[in-house]
Parts: C-alpha cells; structure tokens; sequence
C-alpha cells in the first residue's frame, strides 16, 4: 500500500513509484526487496540501510513473505521505551526532593538514564522509525526535547541538522569552534581543565550556542519570541528550584552532565571526523 498518491510524479517504470518531500532512513528488517530508482534498481537484504532523499522510488517485495521495514512487534519495545523514560524521569526528579541523600544519588542517575533514553528516541522520532504517520514522530520528538533540554530552537531545526549528516556524510556545523578556542586561549585552558574532571564544558558551550541560536544565527531570527519565551521559563524554574532546594539544583545538573557525557561518549565513535561549516 502507498500512500503518497499527491507525490507520484513519474510511473513510467513502476505502478507504486512515488516521492515525498522528506530524508527518510530505512532498515530493511526482514525479507528481500528491490529499491527501484528512476535509472538504477538496489537489493536489499535484512539489515541493510537506506537513506532516501526524496528521489523517486519504489519498493518491490521479491519474495512470498512479507518485508518488514517495521517490526511488528515495534509498537511493544517503543512503547515500553517512551513509558519507561517518562516515567524514570518523572520518579528520578521527584526523587530528588527527598531527604534521604542515598535516594537523591539513585534518583539523580535515574533521571540521568531517561534523559538518555529520551535523547535516543528524539533520534528514532526524527528517522521517523517510531510512528506510523510523521506528524506523529514529530510531536513525540518535540515532547522529549522539551524533556532532554533542547528545546530552545525547533525540533525541526534537530531533524535537519542531523538530516544533513546522514546527507552529506559530514559532521555539519554553522560555528567554528577550533577557531574560537585559538582566539580564546583561555577559554580553551579552562575548557580542557574542567574536561579533565569530567565537566562537559565544551557541551556547555555548545548548549550556550543553541540557546541563544535565535539571536547568533540570521537564519533562525524568526525563532527569537520562542527563544526568548522558553528562556524565561526554564530560567525561572531553575533559578525558583535552586533558591528553595538548592540540593535538587545541585543533582539535577549532576544528571545532566551524565547526559551529556554518556551522549557525547557514544558519539565520540561514530563521528571521528572533522565537522564542515556548511550547515547555512
């Protein structure tokens, strides 16, 4: 079944050719088909990964069973996947208002753990792998970037910057961050003596960057009333949680650097090469 007759454009050498105006990546999880491109044809095998670009396409099943490109039992792990972050991260945070110190270190690294959890189904929601339907992906990735912190410019903006890696094959970026450090010695001295203690500066900055991307960036100017809105309200919160309990400020910015150095250590192994300041 295609359900993309307003995007079929060319059907001359297929019935079910079709386009549609996303990147979409693909896991073929079982069975054996062919990609059907308009000059080429690709076989697939179970496991193997296509990232399509919006060309026009279609997908013929060359066996009598039936392919998966979902799982059928993906509605089961995802949706234990969402409930399980949710619901850490909810009890991890409201742990942390205890006044028993070995709970508030246990809910910290719980909440640390749906973070993480929630950053990798951001992931899944952009490849829309999770949802049928991708205005379904989107909203349950805007939920969980609300969640992990990164909701100060568009889930959009996430999707498209990580839809240029898969794209270009680069690590792209509109900031030049080895530039900066060379002209800032001793931000880059600073920098490198927290990381030794495990401090994510560098993430900091980075984080800094996306806050503020709105007023940085030309092309998200528009973004600015948001910006500035989600500011004031994550500020406002944190500033009224560090006032009245202070200890819950304290281990809720513990589990976050767990998050972002779990993230970042993971990332360290699939992205090993220079980034590209091509992103605008």
């Amino acid at each position: 079944k295609i359900g993309a007759e307003h995007e079929r454009v060319d059907t001359t050498r297929h019935p079910t050719m079709h386009k549609t105006k996303t990147i979409d990546y693909i896991i073929l999880l079982e069975g054996d088909v062919t990609l059907l491109l308009d000059d080429d044809e690709v076989m697939l095998k179970p496991f193997d990964v296509v990232v399509q670009r919006g060309t026009n396409h279609a997908w013929v099943n060359n066996g009598t069973e039936p392919a998966f490109f979902k799982h059928k039992d993906g509605l089961l792990y995802n949706g234990i996947a969402i409930a399980y972050a949710i619901a850490v991260y909810v009890i991890g945070f409201v742990g942390l208002f205890n006044t028993n110190l070995v709970i508030n270190v246990f809910s910290s690294l719980l909440l640390a753990h749906g973070m993480i959890i929630g950053a990798y189904i951001i992931h899944e929601c952009a490849h829309n792998l999770i949802f049928k339907k991708i205005r379904h992906n989107n909203y349950m990735g805007e939920i969980f970037s609300w969640i992990c912190g990164s909701s100060y410019g568009t889930y959009k903006d996430i999707q498209h910057k990580h839809f240029r890696h898969h794209v270009d094959v680069d690590d792209v970026v509109w900031f030049d961050y080895e530039d900066y450090f060379e002209s800032n010695p001793l931000v880059f001295k600073l920098t490198q003596f927290l990381e030794w203690f495990y401090i994510p500066a560098h993430e900091f900055i980075m984080h800094i960057l996306m806050m503020f991307g709105s007023f940085i960036i030309p092309e998200r100017r528009s973004q600015r009333r948001r910006n500035v809105i989600v500011m004031i309200g994550r500020f406002s919160l944190f500033i009224y949680i560090l006032v009245w309990f202070p200890k819950v400020a304290l281990f809720y910015v513990f589990s976050y650097i767990v998050l972002l150095t779990v993230l970042r250590f993971m990332d360290s192994i699939q992205h090993d090469y220079p980034y590209n300041l091509t992103l605008y």
